[in-house]
């Protein structure tokens, strides 16, 4: 802190917050926004969760299984850098809940690779996972 207070060299006047310009306050500024989005964020996640309670509502489904794709090693390395585990994914027939596909990782479900049906139940709006089975 003692150096936000002290004078620069003997040719500079003012300390180096105010010699600083408009540097601080639009660093000031961005942190505060990145601050409001995730209160915005955090605040839309917990009205879904409220809505789910006052409704009681939850989707279930039995998914038919179109395809099993597997994630190529570049895209499980993508994947991996933003913190997912999942190498693979199971594409859904068209449903009525417009559920496309489920991701997941192979090494640690590996009966998912020969799922011909999925069941499925989570709540309506936070897409919160209640219950899952798979049907071989």
């Amino acid at each position: 802190m003692q150096f936000l207070g002290r004078r620069r060299s003997a040719g500079m006047t003012g300390t180096v917050v105010e010699n600083s310009g408009y540097i601080m306050p639009i660093i000031f500024i961005i942190i505060f926004m990145l601050f409001l989005i995730l209160i915005a964020l955090n605040t839309l996640k917990i009205k879904n969760l409220k809505k789910d309670l006052n409704e009681q509502i939850k989707i279930v489904a039995n998914l038919k299984v179109e395809n099993i794709h597997n994630l190529s090693d570049e895209q499980i390395k993508e994947m991996r850098e933003i913190g997912k585990m999942d190498t693979s994914d199971l594409f859904f027939e068209k449903n009525e809940f417009n559920i496309k596909n489920y991701s997941f990782n192979k090494f640690e479900l590996p009966d998912f690779l020969m799922a011909k049906e999925m069941y499925l139940e989570i709540a309506k709006y936070s897409k919160y996972e209640f219950k899952r089975e798979i049907k071989i």
